[in-house]
């Protein structure tokens, strides 16, 4: 490719094992999700605990919850609610051993505070009859955004505690694997770096757009960016690496594939998308990338990072003006691309995001 082959393009090292291939394949996901489902139109607190892998002692806060979220969907796809904390458990147990006591009922209750306004102290979770109640509470505690507080310092907060990190990080791979239920085109899925280099070299195909789907690109590249802010603030607290990272990355780094795929395939015309793909790669050779800044004198911009960045805080942390700056998006994207690859070394963080 004449623009030069980012970092985020060469072969990555495979995952040790099958769990983090296993996690991450869509198909999968799509196929536990009717399988909870199915648990939890039973109403039957032990069959759910039990189709999820979780301990049998979880079964009455399980039941509790089953009560809480009773009617409540998720916000665009109408999947039960209860489906992401039920999930974020599961990812718990299978990104980290030993699992720490106490873990997978703290990502059970997650969201809990944020979406019922109730307490979840020491006592409460006593009360549900879980063991380490007094752990589950903190880490609660640590997951649960203040109203007034920025996402950026919400998970510095979060970094304060390792096991709060991993349970974050379960947060964010069972959101990014929910916003696609089916992949978009299941060629590309095999292997999403070929599918982008075809992708960058074709014409333009405006007349075969998909139908747009429930979950838009901008939405999905917030997303990624939540995925992004926590490895960047764990690594800048010297966290890295934690449970769950490599997962986590490499779902961030997936996700991207498939938003830049499809901006590629079918926005941005071939004069547009080369210009787009060199400014990027003079990006990926300046200290920009170890930085975010507004433009300047110099700059060797446009700045993905930091054009996402100033998006971001115009718009309150809405991304939706995005959608219709489709090169704004691209170039954001990649750049994300580009750090998720270079977050394989510990140390590497970008300077400034709390700033912004």
């Amino acid at each position: 490719m004449e623009f030069g082959e980012p970092s985020w393009l060469r072969p990555s090292i495979p995952p040790t094992g099958r769990v983090a291939f296993d996690l991450l394949d869509l198909g999968l996901f799509a196929a536990r999700s009717r399988q909870l489902a199915e648990a939890i139109a039973s109403g039957d607190p032990a069959q759910v605990a039990q189709r999820a892998g979780l301990p049998d002692e979880l079964a009455t806060g399980i039941g509790f919850l089953l009560e809480v979220y009773r009617d409540r969907r998720r916000k665009i796809m109408q999947a039960p609610a209860i489906l992401h904390p039920l999930r974020a458990a599961i990812v718990v147990q299978q990104i980290v051993r030993p699992v720490p006591a106490g873990a997978p009922a703290a990502a059970l209750f997650h969201d809990y505070v944020e979406d019922t306004d109730e307490r979840a102290d020491a006592s409460f979770f006593q009360g549900l009859g879980i063991g380490h109640a007094a752990d589950v509470a903190s880490w609660v505690d640590h997951l649960t955004r203040r109203g007034d507080e920025s996402y950026v310092s919400h998970i510095t907060r979060v970094c304060r505690d390792r096991t709060a990190v991993l349970l974050k990080a379960a947060d964010v791979i069972d959101n990014l694997l929910d916003l696609r239920a089916a992949p978009e085109c299941a060629e590309d899925e095999g292997n999403l770096r070929q599918a982008f280099g075809r992708a960058a070299v074709s014409p333009t195909c405006r007349d075969d757009h998909p139908p747009t789907p429930r979950i838009r690109g901008e939405a999905r590249l917030y997303a990624v960016w939540k995925c992004f802010a926590l490895i960047n603030l764990a690594h800048r607290a010297a966290l890295s690496p934690f449970p769950g990272e490599d997962t986590c990355r490499r779902a961030g780094q997936r996700e991207c594939l498939r938003i830049a795929i499809h901006l590629v395939r079918y926005h941005i015309d071939e004069h547009e998308r080369a210009k787009l793909l060199e400014q990027h790669a003079r990006y990926t050779r300046s200290p920009d990338l170890t930085r975010i800044t507004p433009p300047r004198p110099g700059h060797s911009g446009p700045d993905g990072l930091s054009l996402l960045m100033a998006r971001r805080s115009e718009h309150k942390g809405s991304l939706e003006t995005f959608y219709a700056d489709k090169s704004a998006m691209l170039l954001s994207t990649l750049a994300l691309l580009e750090v998720f690859a270079r977050f394989r070394n510990p140390q590497f963080h970008v300077a400034g995001l709390e700033t912004m």
